[in-house]
């Protein structure tokens, strides 16, 4: 190919003198610009007119082999009654979070979830609702959600589908109901739904060989165990910020990670009112920065290790100066209230804090958080016991009985699979390959299991370790039933039909127990009647309002056990001094 067009007879302009002229010199320059072999005829094209040629050609053959897809539309001409395209729909329903319930009003287009919001009728939410449970939307649509059953053979995976799956159980269920449920473990995650807490006590007394196994990662066992060791048995507390002048807030946030954290701000926000007279006051002890911290009108930093102590020297200072009497029967408590205020290093803001309080006896509230050790939860419910404040801004209910705190239950499935023992094991939500404490080694262990089952929304670090692998509905696609924090029954309904053909835990468990898939909606429809919920004007009742009026547990005051108590608050007393308080016991 020439590297310079032939000069035309009409041409008008030259780069240079020497191409005007045509000299020698010239023509052996523009000769010696490419090497020989691309020596063309002097009438060949130039370059220019052969990439315009080349460029329409292809542009050209790429267009003969292209045509308009054919798309095959059906006209909505048979539309149910009352639905007009393009109009939004509201349903009530509820999210679980681990055991967290959030009441939602969720909006849909067409038969599509769109956005999340609070239920307005329920008085948890009051129309509010949490980050999770707006986003939680967005999960339902991840790309990346598991479409599809997998069974796993050593490191590769063949795609099954829910009929293959049902083969294999089918039979291996049957064994297990045969034997009792000899060397079968269900790994759940937290779960607040009545169904699936009968579908366990049904799990232990048809297969009493069977073990139950709850497992969080973050849990409130610490306020659980702690309530147990101040009243006896296991309480659930139940705030109420809207009454209370003075909040003392050790390593806690009821402003956003409490069960009822949308209630609480609401009624912390109402006590701030101006036009109401004396405003509340909030005191935040704590050692990382959280939203109630960022509210508080006192916060002060102290390392999480020494919040325990603070707390000891804040009963000190009202048992033993602030002129507060110990309940009945505990004065031994004084000598390990001393030997806290003789040891260590006392905060200065204490004492204020604790005038403070006393003023406002009746009208305050000490809350511990879930980090705490259940020593100084029993000294909360202890504070409050003595400053008047159950009752008024705090109440209670009895806590629904549970066996193993979560880390001991992990660590037993780990033990379990390790000495063989567990041979089954049947998988519920949750990642505990991934957020089980390293030490246990848990993911290289449920490699081991023979016949391992996990149900789940994502194809992760668990359900890599197992034979299967079973897609998840999303609660938008979902039946079930929930017990909120104040013990209110709530019905979970769907929006959609799941996406990619998932299960629910009720179903899967269903053909564990009985042989065949039962839907999760009429095992809801059980429980529901079982609460009075017969007729179906009443079930299409609760469907539309999303709570069960009248279901909410009624809030008391047990009295405190002395025992337990004592010794509770003796042990924190030394692990937080580091001494001997045993003079307490005498």
């Amino acid at each position: 190919m020439s590297p310079i067009d032939e000069k035309s007879p009409d041409q008008g302009y030259w780069r240079s003198l020497e191409e005007l002229g045509n000299t020698p010199e010239y023509c052996r320059f523009t000769e010696a610009e490419f090497p020989e072999e691309a020596r063309v005829p002097t009438d060949a094209f130039s370059r220019r007119r052969f990439l315009q040629l080349m460029g329409a050609s292809v542009a050209m053959a790429g267009a003969a082999g292209c045509r308009w897809p054919e798309e095959k539309i059906v006209p909505f001409a048979e539309r149910p009654d009352g639905v007009v395209p393009g109009t939004v729909r509201r349903y009530a329903t509820a999210m679980d979070l681990a055991g967290k319930v959030s009441p939602l009003l969720v909006t849909t287009n067409d038969g599509r979830p769109l956005k999340v919001e609070g239920n307005p009728d329920h008085p948890l939410s009051a129309g509010a609702a949490d980050h999770f449970a707006q986003a939680s939307v967005l999960e339902m649509y991840d790309p990346d959600r598991s479409r599809e059953v997998l069974r796993r053979r050593g490191g590769s995976y063949d795609r099954r589908s829910w009929e293959d799956f049902i083969a294999w159980a089918g039979p291996h269920f049957e064994t297990l109901r045969g034997n009792g449920g000899r060397g079968l473990a269900v790994l759940s995650e937290q779960s607040a739904s009545p169904t699936l807490a009968a579908l366990r006590r049904r799990l232990r007394d048809e297969l009493p060989d069977a073990g139950w196994y709850e497992y969080e990662p973050v849990s409130r066992d610490n306020e659980r165990l702690g309530s147990g060791l101040a009243f006896g048995t296991a309480q659930r507390a139940h705030l109420s910020l809207g009454a209370a002048a003075v909040i003392a807030c050790f390593d806690a946030d009821p402003l956003s990670d409490h069960p009822t954290s949308l209630r609480n701000a609401r009624d912390f926000a109402e006590g701030r009112r101006a036009g109401h007279g004396r405003m509340n006051r909030l005191y935040a002890v704590e050692s990382c920065p959280s939203v109630t911290g960022g509210m508080a009108d006192h916060r002060f930093a102290v390392p999480t290790s020494r919040i325990p102590h603070v707390l000891h020297q804040l009963a000190a200072e009202l048992f033993l100066h602030g002129g507060l009497e110990l309940p009945r029967g505990m004065d031994r408590l004084r000598g390990a209230f001393a030997h806290v205020e003789r040891q260590g290093h006392q905060e200065t803001f204490v004492p204020a804090l604790a005038r403070d309080l006393t003023a406002n006896r009746g009208r305050g509230l000490v809350v511990v958080g879930p980090r705490m050790p259940d020593h100084a939860h029993a000294l909360c419910h202890l504070l409050n016991r003595a400053l008047g404040n159950c009752g008024r801004t705090v109440t209670y209910s009895p806590e629904e009985p549970r066996g193993l705190t979560h880390g001991a239950a992990i660590a037993d499935v780990a033990h379990g699979v390790g000495k063989g023992s567990i041979d089954t094991l049947l998988i519920l939500g949750g990642n505990p390959a991934f957020d089980a404490p390293a030490e246990l080694g848990l993911a290289e262990l449920l490699a081991r299991v023979p016949h391992s089952v996990r149900l789940g929304l994502y194809d992760d670090e668990t359900s890599r370790t197992c034979a299967w692998h079973l897609p998840r509905a999303h609660y938008l696609e979902s039946w079930g039933d929930v017990r909120d924090h104040d013990g209110r029954y709530g019905v979970v309904q769907p929006l959609i039909s799941p996406l990619f053909g998932g299960w629910t835990a009720p179903e899967l468990l269903s053909l564990l127990l009985d042989g065949e898939k039962r839907p999760a909606h009429a095992q809801v429809r059980e429980t529901a009647r079982g609460l009075g919920v017969r007729r179906d004007s009443a079930w299409k009742t609760l469907l539309r309002d999303g709570l069960l009026p009248g279901s909410e547990a009624a809030g008391g005051v047990p009295e405190l056990e002395g025992r337990g108590l004592i010794a509770a608050v003796v042990r924190g007393a030394e692990e937080a001094t580091g001494g001997n308080a045993e003079a307490a016991r005498e």
